[in-house]
Protein backbone atom coordinates (compact mmCIF):
# COMPACT_ATOMS: atom_id res chain seq x y z
CA UNK A 1 0.00 0.00 0.00
CA UNK A 2 1.36 3.49 -0.73
CA UNK A 3 0.97 5.87 1.43
CA UNK A 4 -1.91 8.79 2.05
CA UNK A 5 -1.61 11.36 -0.93
CA UNK A 6 -2.81 14.87 0.81
CA UNK A 7 -5.24 16.63 0.21
CA UNK A 8 -8.05 14.74 1.18
CA UNK A 9 -11.50 16.02 0.33
CA UNK A 10 -14.70 14.52 2.94
CA UNK A 11 -17.34 12.01 0.96
CA UNK A 12 -19.26 11.51 3.61
CA UNK A 13 -20.63 14.69 4.89
CA UNK A 14 -23.63 15.64 2.74
CA UNK A 15 -24.81 19.31 3.66
CA UNK A 16 -22.36 21.77 2.09
CA UNK A 17 -23.33 25.37 2.22
CA UNK A 18 -22.27 28.90 0.87
CA UNK A 19 -22.43 29.69 4.74
CA UNK A 20 -20.33 26.96 5.83
CA UNK A 21 -16.45 27.18 6.19
CA UNK A 22 -15.92 24.73 3.40
CA UNK A 23 -12.18 24.13 4.75
CA UNK A 24 -14.13 21.55 7.13
CA UNK A 25 -14.21 19.34 3.97
CA UNK A 26 -10.53 19.63 2.63
CA UNK A 27 -7.66 18.14 4.65
CA UNK A 28 -4.41 19.61 3.57
CA UNK A 29 -2.62 17.57 5.70
CA UNK A 30 -3.62 14.86 8.76
CA UNK A 31 -4.09 17.66 11.49
CA UNK A 32 -6.75 20.05 12.90
CA UNK A 33 -6.42 22.47 14.93
CA UNK A 34 -9.57 22.28 17.75
CA UNK A 35 -10.20 19.94 20.50
CA UNK A 36 -13.89 20.56 20.46
CA UNK A 37 -15.64 17.17 20.28
CA UNK A 38 -18.54 18.49 18.43
CA UNK A 39 -16.29 19.77 15.85
CA UNK A 40 -14.74 16.82 15.35
CA UNK A 41 -17.71 14.48 15.71
CA UNK A 42 -19.32 16.13 13.09
CA UNK A 43 -16.55 16.39 10.56
CA UNK A 44 -13.81 13.91 10.87
CA UNK A 45 -15.30 10.95 13.16
CA UNK A 46 -16.37 8.12 10.77
CA UNK A 47 -16.14 10.15 8.11
CA UNK A 48 -14.71 8.59 4.71
CA UNK A 49 -12.01 11.01 2.78
CA UNK A 50 -10.78 10.52 -0.84
CA UNK A 51 -6.85 11.25 -1.38
CA UNK A 52 -5.45 12.69 -4.57
CA UNK A 53 -4.75 9.33 -6.08
CA UNK A 54 -8.85 8.15 -5.84
CA UNK A 55 -8.09 5.93 -2.45
CA UNK A 56 -10.33 5.98 0.00
CA UNK A 57 -9.64 6.35 3.62
CA UNK A 58 -11.63 6.57 7.22
CA UNK A 59 -10.91 8.70 9.88
CA UNK A 60 -10.78 6.26 13.25
CA UNK A 61 -9.13 8.54 16.02
CA UNK A 62 -7.50 11.62 16.86
CA UNK A 63 -4.44 11.82 18.90
CA UNK A 64 -3.93 15.15 20.81
CA UNK A 65 -0.81 17.00 20.93
CA UNK A 66 1.83 15.08 23.36
CA UNK A 67 4.43 18.51 24.71
CA UNK A 68 2.85 20.52 27.22
CA UNK A 69 4.36 23.62 25.30
CA UNK A 70 1.18 23.13 22.84
CA UNK A 71 -1.32 22.66 25.69
CA UNK A 72 -0.11 26.12 27.10
CA UNK A 73 0.29 28.12 24.09
CA UNK A 74 -2.78 26.47 21.58
CA UNK A 75 -4.51 29.77 21.74
CA UNK A 76 -1.58 30.75 19.25
CA UNK A 77 -2.96 29.85 15.48
CA UNK A 78 -1.62 26.56 14.08
CA UNK A 79 0.32 25.60 17.30
CA UNK A 80 -2.02 23.18 18.90
CA UNK A 81 -2.06 20.31 16.30
CA UNK A 82 -4.75 17.34 16.47
CA UNK A 83 -3.25 14.35 14.33
CA UNK A 84 -6.30 12.28 12.62
CA UNK A 85 -5.44 8.85 12.61
CA UNK A 86 -6.90 6.91 9.13
CA UNK A 87 -6.98 3.65 8.00
CA UNK A 88 -6.96 2.50 4.58
CA UNK A 89 -10.84 0.95 2.97
CA UNK A 90 -8.83 -0.66 0.19
CA UNK A 91 -11.68 1.15 -2.27
CA UNK A 92 -11.22 3.86 -5.08
CA UNK A 93 -13.58 6.01 -5.92
CA UNK A 94 -13.96 6.49 -9.85
CA UNK A 95 -13.05 10.31 -11.10
CA UNK A 96 -16.54 10.26 -12.92
CA UNK A 97 -18.35 9.65 -9.53
CA UNK A 98 -16.17 11.84 -7.62
CA UNK A 99 -17.16 14.62 -10.18
CA UNK A 100 -20.68 13.80 -9.64
CA UNK A 101 -20.70 13.93 -6.26
CA UNK A 102 -18.89 16.89 -6.23
CA UNK A 103 -21.57 18.70 -8.36
CA UNK A 104 -24.55 17.33 -6.42
CA UNK A 105 -23.23 18.93 -3.49
CA UNK A 106 -22.62 22.15 -5.01
CA UNK A 107 -26.34 22.61 -6.68
CA UNK A 108 -28.41 23.98 -3.99
CA UNK A 109 -25.99 26.78 -3.96
CA UNK A 110 -26.38 30.10 -5.44
CA UNK A 111 -26.65 29.45 -9.04
CA UNK A 112 -25.59 32.95 -9.99
CA UNK A 113 -22.88 32.92 -7.81
CA UNK A 114 -19.60 33.86 -10.10
CA UNK A 115 -17.26 31.28 -7.22
CA UNK A 116 -19.66 28.95 -7.44
CA UNK A 117 -20.30 28.44 -11.20
CA UNK A 118 -15.95 28.66 -11.63
CA UNK A 119 -15.90 25.64 -9.12
CA UNK A 120 -18.68 23.84 -11.10
CA UNK A 121 -16.46 24.39 -14.79
CA UNK A 122 -13.04 23.62 -12.83
CA UNK A 123 -15.12 19.98 -11.16
CA UNK A 124 -16.39 19.02 -15.16
CA UNK A 125 -12.73 19.86 -16.58
CA UNK A 126 -10.96 18.23 -13.98
CA UNK A 127 -8.73 15.11 -15.54
CA UNK A 128 -7.70 13.82 -12.22
CA UNK A 129 -8.34 13.16 -8.82
CA UNK A 130 -5.66 15.82 -7.65
CA UNK A 131 -6.83 18.21 -10.15
CA UNK A 132 -9.95 17.97 -9.02
CA UNK A 133 -9.44 17.77 -4.92
CA UNK A 134 -6.62 19.83 -5.01
CA UNK A 135 -7.09 22.67 -7.82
Amino acid sequence: MTSMQFPLMNITHEGWSIKQDLDAFHLIDPYIFTENEAHYKEYFHNQYFCACDGEIYQVTGKTPPKTKWRHLLKWLPDVFKVKLQFQSTGKKIPLEELKNWMLARLEPMDKNDHWVQLWKAHIRTARSHKELIHG
